[in-house]
């Protein structure tokens, strides 16, 4: 029987270890020699709209492959809460650098300076935790990204294929 009710613990831990998913989701990306830039808003629930945005950037000393969602109130459109997943690749030496920052927003302004910050050379299921745990302050906001985990794993699996197989079209990711 599928559960209908999760406690504030459990979601905290089912979104950090999507968190951390998005991290493998993002070496893949690097494994294609992917570039380019996809975006989408997706619904999360009544209240809140999530914006996406998936960005492969190369340039002479590193490739860089970001995962970027930020909430936002759908009844005036303020940004209330940013996650920014970011893996960069240099290309000197074998290894990634994984980064995560999680911020709030002030009346649709990030607070970097509360920002909760990362940065290492391995992918650690306690830094996707901290990101959520430290990062997110108001229920709210995790339910938000708790309700959109599915339909950003979607979007994300979508950009995964389009990565892997250039020419194929993928729906929800319409080329220029």
């Amino acid at each position: 029987m599928r559960k209908l009710t999760w406690t504030t613990e459990e979601k905290k831990e089912y979104v950090a270890k999507q968190l951390k998913r998005y991290y493998e989701f993002l070496v893949s990306l690097s494994d294609f020699k992917f570039e380019g830039v996809y975006t989408t808003k997706i619904e999360c629930n009544s209240k809140y709209d999530l914006d996406v945005i998936v960005s492969a950037i190369d340039t002479k000393a590193y490739s860089t492959y970001e995962l970027g969602l930020t909430l936002y109130k759908k009844e005036n459109g303020v940004a209330q809460h940013s996650i920014r997943l970011t893996l960069d690749n240099p290309k000197m030496f074998r290894g990634y650098m994984y980064q995560g920052y999680s911020t709030p927003c002030f009346r649709g302004k990030l607070q970097t300076n509360k920002s909760i910050q990362f940065m290492r050379d391995y992918s650690d299921l306690s830094d996707s935790r901290n990101l959520v745990i430290e990062g997110i302050h108001k229920d709210e906001l995790l339910s938000a990204y708790f309700d959109v985990m599915p339909k950003l794993t979607n979007f994300v699996n979508s950009v995964h294929i389009k990565a892997e197989h250039p020419h194929l079209k993928v729906a929800g990711l319409e080329d220029d």
